[in-house]
């Protein structure tokens, strides 16, 4: 065997040795990674103790936890709790066509048959997906109503709308959503109980959204007391004289746009009818009016207004619905304040139909 020479040896040498550095010291665990380990956990509790202060600054502010990510339901879900079981005996479920054109005062204890009192569950812009849901979800448990009036124009029941779809979408991500369906996760329902003891928790809601903080801090909470509502859901802000905006017409062109009757949103429509009456409940679907003289020109194609009034009355005829076609009725323009809104004098006369409907006994 040839013989080693001085470097092999030496490696040879070194195999039994601790490992050293460059300066021929041994290498030991660091501190420095315990200190950095240290710095970062303190900084975050810092953090958090520092957003439960300022979750307790926004508290003191008045500031609630975002339910809704829509403007008037939170304030709804508000007054019909507070109203209860037997608050209202007829509950009214559509856009804010039905929150103009509906007025519940005028259902009192003297109004002739069973239904004697009413609330107007209404949101801006929904589909029927949508007004199903409040229907079934938030108003028929809270305040058991006898009859629920389905309140439908052409927008509501386009298959293609999108701006509908937004608004049903914007329901379904909202923080109270899988709450009220009775399907929150774990993380959900253990949130629910950290924000009990935690500002921080409870109002994340509020502390995702700068402007919401910036108001409530500077003016108070921005919440949906703002909404133009009356004690029983109508709204207060839509008695004006018949005027048009570029901006409304490029809404309802928009909700109109890609018009499509006869899909999903009319077996939503059908399906609903079908869960009031195992419920008990009666169904009036309505099919309001519109000042057409304007907002037919706001369909993709001429006539698809009148092709879907009629298919609509065929559809709830299939069914054996209880049908009231008010838009047949004949309406001024001295009946509207804007192309599908009522006035005062318009909504009162489309209640008192209403009402004359459900004198009616049902079938």
């Amino acid at each position: 065997m040839d013989q080693l020479d001085a470097n092999q040896t030496a490696a040879i040498h070194d195999l039994g040795r601790p490992i050293f550095d460059s300066h021929r010291k041994a290498v030991r665990p660091s501190r420095n990674g315990h200190r950095r380990w240290f710095v970062v956990v303190a900084m975050v509790i810092a953090v958090l103790l520092l957003g439960e202060v300022f979750g307790r600054v926004l508290a003191h502010r008045g500031a609630v936890p975002v339910r809704w990510n829509i403007e008037e339901l939170p304030q709804l879900e508000q007054q019909m709790k507070a109203l209860g079981p037997g608050g209202a005996d007829v509950v009214v479920v559509g856009s804010s066509v039905a929150g103009a054109g509906f007025d519940p005062s005028l259902f009192t204890p003297s109004t002739p048959g069973s239904y004697h009192s009413a609330y107007d569950a209404w949101v801006v812009g929904p589909n029927v997906t949508a007004m199903s849901f409040v229907a079934q979800h938030l108003a028929i448990p809270d305040l058991h109503p006898k009859a629920v009036v389905i309140v439908v124009t052409a927008r509501e029941l386009n298959d293609n709308g999108t701006s509908q779809a937004d608004l049903w979408q914007a329901i379904t991500t909202s923080p109270a959503y899988n709450e009220v369906l009775g399907k929150e996760t774990f993380l959900e329902r253990l949130g629910d109980k950290l924000g009990r003891y935690s500002a921080l928790i409870r109002l994340r809601s509020v502390m995702r959204s700068p402007s919401a903080v910036v108001h409530t801090l500077l003016h108070g909470p921005l919440t949906a007391a703002q909404a133009a509502l009356a004690p029983r859901g109508n709204a207060t802000d839509y008695n004006t004289p018949l005027q048009f905006s570029a901006a409304h017409e490029a809404q309802e062109r928009q909700a109109l746009a890609g018009f499509h009757f006869g899909g999903r949103q009319l077996t939503q429509l059908e399906n609903l009818v079908r869960a009031l009456r195992r419920e008990g409940i009666r169904p009036l679907v309505v099919n309001y009016p519109v000042l057409h003289s304007v907002y037919d020109s706001l369909f993709p194609h001429p006539g698809q207004d009148q092709k879907y009034a009629a298919a609509l009355k065929v559809a709830m005829k299939s069914i054996h619905a209880d049908y009231l076609d008010a838009d047949a009725a004949g309406w001024s323009r001295s009946d509207f304040s804007d192309e599908n809104h009522l006035n005062d004098k318009g909504r009162e006369r489309v209640t008192a139909m209403v009402r004359q409907a459900l004198a009616v006994p049902e079938g």
